[in-house]
């Protein structure tokens, strides 16, 4: 798929084709403002943003990147937040966006201010 616009664009159609899917609503706030249960619902929606993104290829990096780092600043407040996530996350049963990596999991250990896996 090849969508037209700036990056901005392009990625706030992504963010509002995972809105579209049938689903909770956010309340108009940022993450640190929501709760447990809206901020586990946001990050599901910014995974499902950036995974759109990234099974149509969109063709402009700077618009998958704003998506992920999007992810990326839900994922650090509710890994930091929502214990049971966290202890999801420690137990190892985290779905990893961008790949199992050891420079991709250690990007989320840092998130969640772990210590890096040793390579």
């Amino acid at each position: 798929m090849f969508l037209f616009g700036s990056p901005e664009d392009i990625a706030a159609t992504m963010w509002d084709g995972a809105l579209a899917e049938k689903g909770p609503l956010l309340p108009d706030c940022h993450p640190e403002e929501m709760n447990e249960e809206d901020l586990l619902n946001c990050l599901t929606y910014c995974r499902m943003a950036a995974e759109r993104a990234m099974a149509e290829e969109v063709m402009d990096y700077s618009a998958l990147e704003m998506l992920v780092d999007q992810f990326d600043e839900v994922f650090a407040i509710a890994v930091n937040r929502v214990s049971a996530f966290r202890a999801n996350f420690i137990r190892g049963t985290h779905i990893y966006l961008g790949g199992y990596a050891v420079e991709n999991i250690n990007k989320y250990r840092a998130l969640a201010n772990l210590p890096p896996l040793a390579n």
